[in-house]
């Protein structure tokens, strides 16, 4: 958690929330860190590679509200 807490911190400290029990006892492998991680990561990807762009999509409501506003 420390190591992805300097890259992903939002990411870091709602994972801790989440499942600091198991991180703290250490019963959570690495293998279940990896794939939430990754899960994260590919949902993050497939969010810019989309063809409406990140501020068009789901989760980003503000995004085209506030375009106009810069103009």
């Amino acid at each position: 958690m420390n190591a992805l807490a300097g890259i992903l911190p939002n990411w870091s400290e709602a994972y801790v929330i989440h499942k600091g029990d198991e991180v703290e006892n250490g019963t959570i492998t690495f293998r279940v860190v990896a794939n939430d991680l990754r899960k994260v990561v590919d949902t993050e990807a497939d969010l810019l590679n989309s063809p409406t762009g990140p501020a068009n999509s789901p989760g980003n409501q503000f995004g085209p509200t506030f375009v106009e506003a810069e103009h």
